[in-house]
């Protein structure tokens, strides 16, 4: 028995006894049955991807654990970013000069929002993004921009108004 990675019996042995505790985990965060087994097949891919580096002596139990747990924010975050999308397109209405409100179906919406960033700068377009559609927080979003999170406030304020003030305009 070598001290370095697990066999195909290790894993299977590995996958009965922690799925269900792990997945029990990830469902306490998601709260949705179906994304909870997606998020658990994942984690086991990944277990698998990486099972010539475990080593036999050290836990699996807790790098289990550490895979679910970023599997679990990332997926977090592609559901705030699909939200917050839905949100801003749904709440899209192009105004016709009399100040009625037309509805205009979501393609359009999706278009119009398309050109309505691009009228962004690069810098404002690039937080709102970031914020807005991936879900970080101005802190993260700070640290990839290189600024301080209180610009980061400043340019997605500014974004929001230009954006908004653009969409009327259409």
């Amino acid at each position: 028995m070598n001290t370095q990675g697990i066999d195909a019996q290790e894993f299977d042995d590995l996958y009965v006894a922690y799925s269900d505790v792990v997945f029990r985990n990830i469902l306490k965060f998601t709260k949705e049955p179906v994304a909870a087994k997606d998020i658990l097949q994942d984690v086991f891919v990944k277990l698998w991807e990486k099972k010539d580096e475990i080593k036999k002596s050290n836990s699996v139990s807790g790098l289990l654990f550490v895979i679910s747990y970023h599997l679990c924010v990332n997926y977090a975050r592609r559901k705030m970013r699909e939200e917050a999308l839905h949100k801003l397109l749904s709440n899209l209405d192009q105004y016709s000069s009399d100040g009625y409100s037309i509805r205009i179906d979501e393609d359009e919406r999706e278009l119009l929002l398309e050109k309505a960033m691009l009228a962004l700068s690069p810098q404002k377009r690039r937080t709102l993004t970031l914020c807005k559609l991936e879900g970080k927080t101005y802190l993260e979003a700070a640290q990839e921009l290189h600024i301080s999170p209180h610009t980061v406030k400043e340019y997605l304020s500014n974004a929001i108004l230009l954006l908004n003030d653009y969409m009327k305009k259409q």
